[in-house]
């Protein structure tokens, strides 16, 4: 731990310039540019940047300090968070704290008696963080006897710093561990983490009714995935097997796949109408051709698509394409073109008809004629 203990250390090393030391001027540009933001972001700390080559070294730049929201950072740990997100997270997270720090060092210095001249955190180039004092008693001799006394001191805010650390972690992990459980794995990882856990679940449900919820809730979301990853072993399955199923041609539902996959008659039946599909589809392309004919026209395209829903119940769908001597048209398209051609030919049959009903009057009035002259 790097702690200066008494104000005569002023005298005995001196006061170390930039000359001694590795600055920010030695840094990249973009490490410059990130010191600048921080300095901005955390104005109420003192950010040093320095490499020490020895322990004086570092002592006399800690005595020519002042305040307690001091902290000194070596320039390889700036490069470090510049490029590195989650090392910035990590140090400007001890960047922020070094107020908090600094007023309980100079609290525990003053319960001691020792008046603190200055005080801050430091990161040395391991990124290991170590706090540091430099303080004096008034009145004795302040030798090395104080700076021992600072150093036990700060040991002892270091440690119940360590300590409530340890506290929070311990009090994370109970409330995580009485949250309902959901996490989402495949179903052999999940068996295996309950295999895993199952004692000292069940262990802990003896103390508490609420580790039993959270067992029950975890055996239900067990199932659940055993459940859904045997619906998709089982459409794996029909992939292989029917080829209308591979090429997308029939869309099952989620639910009745599930339903299949659980109930032999089921899925007989299900298969037994995808086995079908073949025949149905050969039925429909011929009868869709015949129609087209019928209509006049020519099929140049055909498909049929199944979509089976969660009671199991199919809907077929057909599309076709046919030509005419017009071009290409739909069927209904041809349709009513047929009927238009209907009412032109049901017109002259009308008219032709007239007209044979008029030849017939005509014939008619003649033969009288012939037959009475004098008429």
């Amino acid at each position: 731990m790097a702690v200066t203990g008494v104000k005569d250390y002023t005298s005995t090393y001196g006061t170390v310039g930039t000359s001694s030391t590795k600055g920010s001027s030695g840094l990249s540009s973009e490490a410059k540019d990130y010191l600048n933001d921080l300095r901005q972001r955390y104005s109420d700390v003192n950010i040093s940047v320095a490499d020490f080559r020895n322990t004086k070294q570092m002592e006399s730049f800690m005595m020519g300090c002042s305040g307690s929201n001091n902290i000194i950072i070596p320039s390889n740990i700036i490069e470090q968070m510049a490029k590195d997100p989650a090392a910035a997270a990590k140090y400007e997270k001890v960047i922020a704290d070094a107020p908090q720090a600094g007023k309980e060092i100079v609290e525990g210095c003053e319960a001691k008696g020792l008046k603190v001249l200055a005080c801050g955190t430091r990161i040395d180039q391991n990124g290991k963080v170590t706090y540091w004092a430099v303080a004096s008693k008034t009145g004795e001799n302040p030798g090395t006897a104080y700076k021992e006394k600072i150093e036990e001191l700060i040991e002892e805010i270091r440690a119940k710093k360590k300590e409530e650390k340890l506290k929070e972690k311990k009090a994370a992990e109970k409330e995580l561990m009485e949250q309902p459980i959901k996490v989402s794995l495949s179903k052999e990882g999940y068996a295996k983490l309950y295999d895993k856990n199952r004692k000292d679940l069940e262990e802990y449900a003896s103390q508490q009714d609420k580790a039993q919820a959270i067992i029950e809730e975890w055996k239900e979301q067990v199932a659940k995935i055993k459940n859904s990853n045997k619906a998709s072993d089982y459409y794996s399955y029909l992939s292989d097997n029917f080829d209308c199923v591979k090429n997308g041609d029939v869309a099952i539902s989620g639910a009745y796949l599930r339903k299949c996959a659980n109930d032999p008659e089921e899925a007989k039946k299900l298969e037994e109408n995808l086995s079908l599909f073949k025949d149905l589809y050969k039925q429909g392309y011929e009868s869709a051709k015949r129609n087209a004919a019928g209509l006049g026209g020519k099929l140049v395209s055909y498909s049929e698509s199944w979509s089976i829903d969660s009671k199991g119940n199919i809907t077929m769908i057909g599309q076709t394409t046919v030509t005419s001597d017009t071009g290409a048209k739909s069927q209904k398209e041809l349709e009513e073109e047929l009927e238009e051609r209907r009412k032109e030919k049901k017109e002259e049959a009308k008219k032709a008809e007239k007209v044979k009903e008029r030849k017939a009057e005509e014939k008619e009035q003649m033969e009288r004629l012939q037959n009475n002259p004098l008429q």
